[in-house]
């Protein structure tokens, strides 16, 4: 189930619905342990914006490749909940 990083996962079901119950389209989602980027992902895909940040480098160039996979339309770890 997971990738590069060990807490990568798919875009949760329950990200998804936190996000959507607590923001509108357009606000600003802020997760400042991004790790894998999975809350920025759903951010995006529920048309929220987002500012995401980590402490390992490491963790935020796999969070940036995901990001740019789904943006570039690549199949990436995802359910479309």
């Amino acid at each position: 189930m997971g990738g590069q990083f060990p807490g990568e996962k798919l875009v949760s079901f329950q990200a998804k619905k936190t996000i959507q119950l607590y923001s509108f389209k357009d606000d600003i989602i802020l997760d400042p342990f991004c790790g894998s980027g999975t809350t920025c992902l759903s951010a995006l895909m529920d048309d929220r914006k987002y500012v995401g940040y980590d402490n390992d480098e490491s963790y935020v160039k796999i969070a940036e490749k995901r990001i740019k996979d789904y943006e570039n339309g690549k199949n990436i770890l995802s359910l479309n909940l």
